[in-house]
């Protein structure tokens, strides 16, 4: 006998969703894609370094200076607001005074 001879988990396969009903079914995949992508959002958001902020209410001219020598010192950063936000992460940022 063949592999797919078999047609008898199909064929539970279709009692199941005319069982269950195709709206219940829709409903169901609908919320376990939600559930998916908040847990993957969740897990992208924790990996995500804290950052905080190096300077701000930078000129445009101070903001390229900056970002050159950070990336010579392949310092990960974050441009806001127009450039004039620079970010870096939290363990890199120096104290506040």
């Amino acid at each position: 006998m063949a592999p797919f001879e078999s047609s008898a988990g199909v064929d539970n396969l279709t009692q199941l969703i005319n069982r269950i009903g195709l709206p219940r079914l829709a409903a169901m995949a609908t919320v376990a894609v939600l559930m998916l992508g908040f847990f993957g959002f969740s897990v992208m958001r924790a990996r995500a370094p804290n950052l905080a902020p190096l300077y701000t209410g930078l000129s445009l001219e101070d903001s390229s200076a900056i970002v050159t020598e950070l990336q010579t010192a392949n310092v990960p950063f974050e441009l806001r607001g127009d450039g004039d936000t620079i970010l870096v992460p939290a363990t890199r940022s120096p104290p506040c005074a």
